[in-house]
């Protein structure tokens, strides 16, 4: 076989495991994709309730992309992150699933930051946990 001939095959391999990782089948892409109807609805009161706020929504972005399909920025100065938390979040959702999705990545999720906070929603398959304000100046 000719180097041409093997860099060829080579190229090709990797364009066939680029498909399958681009179809995000979490198998592949190693990324949970769905939500639950609870999920949404903590988003959609997260949207309703708060103003100016930033809220945290798992290890992850899933929660992000639902804020971004069904909750189109604009209404409020709202923000919804994933991933690690920043000092901005102020509101935290949280779930069944977003605890499972912390501990199938091995990431912890923010219980300790919580201890003090106040549960702002429920609807029994998500809840809202808003931190007690630093100073008279936070919300």
């Amino acid at each position: 076989m000719s180097a041409t001939t093997v860099a060829a095959a080579g190229m090709g391999l990797l364009m066939g495991f680029g498909i399958v990782k681009a179809t995000l089948d979490p198998a592949a892409a190693n990324t949970w994709l769905y939500y639950t109807p609870a999920e949404r609805e903590a988003v959609a009161a997260f949207w309703r309730l708060s103003d100016g706020q930033v809220a945290w929504t798992g290890p992850d972005d899933r929660l992000v992309y639902v804020s971004a399909t069904w909750f189109p920025s604009g209404a409020h100065d709202n923000a919804v992150e994933g991933f690690s938390p920043t000092d901005a979040a102020r509101d935290y959702v949280i779930s069944p699933t977003v605890t499972a999705s912390a501990a199938a990545q091995g990431k912890p999720a923010p219980w300790r930051a919580l201890s003090g906070a106040n549960r702002v929603y429920d609807d029994g398959g998500a809840q809202i946990y808003r931190l007690a304000p630093d100073n008279a100046f936070q919300q």
